[in-house]
């Protein structure tokens, strides 16, 4: 790939590759500043999963997704700055 976002998980799988449709699209793109708890909804995106990825970071996501309002809901408690990526499958 010469272009575009890969995501791979922690064992080196790939997760996510923006070149191909199969693996989603894009939906958001934030930074997170230090010390920050907010929640994003998305309802335009009702039946539809997502995967919120941390860019340049590893280990456990600053953020928690649910369905409870029947369209995609992230919940993001950091305690340092991150770029998140908000992918829909």
């Amino acid at each position: 790939m010469s272009y575009g976002i890969q995501l791979f998980d922690d064992g080196g799988a790939l997760l996510f590759d923006s070149s191909t449709a199969p693996g989603g699209v894009i939906a958001d793109i934030r930074t997170v500043p230090v010390a920050t708890t907010d929640t994003w909804t998305y309802p335009s995106f009702t039946g539809r999963s997502i995967r919120v990825f941390a860019l340049f970071h590893f280990g456990i996501e600053p953020s928690t997704v649910d369905y409870a309002l029947g369209y995609p809901r992230v919940n993001v408690a950091s305690g340092q700055e991150r770029i998140l990526i908000v992918v829909v499958t």
